[in-house]
């Protein structure tokens, strides 16, 4: 392209496989992003989150990020979007669990 038109040309669909790499580079910011929203009343557990985010990826057809990272990131990208701080005390089927108060997925 350069040395036929002095320039380089980028096709639609080679953007859209960019756009798509960078989203899937940042997939699981994306999709606590794009997925979960306040709600006084609910709460989710930090497997439910996980088990979630696998689906939103397979979905996409995008790799998910590794469990440590999603492990490490989770807390932050929590607190950050939502002020929302890690509980280890949210109950499911009568056992206390890690997760999140205040919080549930978006209806879709």
């Amino acid at each position: 392209d350069i040395e036929k038109h002095g320039c380089i040309y980028s096709s639609s669909k080679k953007e859209k496989q960019i756009d798509n790499l960078i989203m899937e580079s940042e997939s699981f910011k994306n999709f606590i992003q794009d997925s979960i929203v306040i709600d006084p009343k609910a709460n989710l557990l930090k497997n439910e989150i996980k088990e979630k985010y696998i689906v939103y990826c397979q979905e996409k057809g995008w790799k998910p990020q590794k469990s440590s990272y999603i492990n490490e990131s989770m807390n932050s990208f929590m607190l950050e979007m939502y002020g929302k701080s890690e509980s280890h005390s949210i109950e499911r089927e009568g056992r206390a669990s890690k997760g999140y108060r205040g919080v549930t997925f978006k209806k879709v």
